[in-house]
This record gives structure tokens, C-alpha cells and sequence, in this order.
């Protein structure tokens, strides 16, 4: 399970870097507009180190002084530690806000339910209650492709850097 989360990851990773040589530069445009898609590919390290794939869909824009967007979406993460390991999804919501060009900056929560393997010493294998929030920031290189961070609770990490792709 570890090495195809890591497989996985991998691939979302050279398919967002191969898509920022692609896409032309942004001049303007909004970072989260009504229509847009994200999928962010994001580790980071709290309670151990973590693998999060996230998708984000904005459906209401243009408030908050024409800045402000409103997004809906879904995360799948991953925690691994020396004795055990968690599996979590969830539905997420997001207030977007863009202060200067290319800066999306939000905040982010998400609820929703996972499973914990733990090595045979340390206890029995059990579901929980998955929950994150966070704030977040994105810089668009180009239309397409942003780096991004996260900071707050999400799967077990207090921060996560990754890189996002909208399309």
C-alpha cells in the first residue's frame, strides 16, 4: 500500500511539472474563478509524514469585492509512522480570496473517515473520524501550475508544500 501511495504521488507529480511547461503565463486573470478545477499533490510531516492528493471545484465567485470564491471538493491523505499507518478521505469546502495577481490564498476544512493499521504490537486495526483545517497559499507560475502550501491540521500534518495543477 505504501509504495503505490508513493507511485501514485510520483506520477501526479511529473504530470503537474510536465503541464507547467505547457501552459502560457498568466496576465490577470483570476486564480479561483467560477468553473476552475484544482488537484493539488501535497507532503508535509506532523504526527509523521503524510501524502495528500486533494481536488478542488470552485462554484460561486466574484463576492467579497469581486476577490472572493467559494470552492467544494474532496481529499484523500495518507499518514505513515514507525507504528502505524492511516488512510483518510474527505469532503472539503474552501473561502478563497485573491489579494494580488497570481496569489490564491484560502482557507480550507474537511470531514470525513479513515482506517488505521497498526503493527501487531501496538494495537488493533480501527475506523475513525477524519477531520482538517487549514489556510493555504497557491502562486501561479503560469495558467496552469502553482506551488502551494498548507498550514493547520490536514491528515495528521501541521504543514504540507506541494504543487497544484488547474485545469
Amino acid at each position: 500500500m505504501k509504495q503505490l501511495l508513493r507511485n501514485i504521488t510520483t506520477a501526479l507529480l511529473l504530470a503537474a511539472a510536465c503541464a507547467s511547461y505547457t501552459a502560457t503565463a498568466q496576465s490577470g486573470d483570476r486564480t479561483f474563478g467560477l468553473g476552475d478545477r484544482n488537484v493539488s499533490v501535497l507532503l508535509g510531516y506532523g504526527d509523521g509524514f503524510t501524502q495528500k492528493i486533494a481536488f478542488d471545484c470552485c462554484v460561486f465567485d466574484n463576492w467579497l469585492g469581486g476577490r472572493g470564491s467559494i470552492g467544494i471538493g474532496a481529499a484523500v491523505g495518507n499518514c505513515l509512522d514507525t507504528h502505524w499507518d492511516r488512510l483518510s478521505a474527505e469532503a472539503t469546502a474552501s473561502l478563497h480570496y485573491q489579494f494580488v495577481e497570481r496569489l490564491d490564498t484560502y482557507l480550507k476544512i474537511g470531514a470525513g473517515g479513515g482506517y488505521k493499521w497498526y503493527d501487531k504490537f501496538y494495537g488493533e486495526d480501527k475506523g475513525f473520524f477524519s477531520w482538517s483545517t487549514n489556510a493555504g497559499v497557491r502562486w501561479y507560475f503560469t495558467r496552469g501550475f502553482a506551488l502551494n502550501i498548507e498550514a493547520g491540521y490536514s491528515f495528521g500534518s501541521y504543514i504540507l508544500a506541494g504543487v497544484s495543477w488547474k485545469f
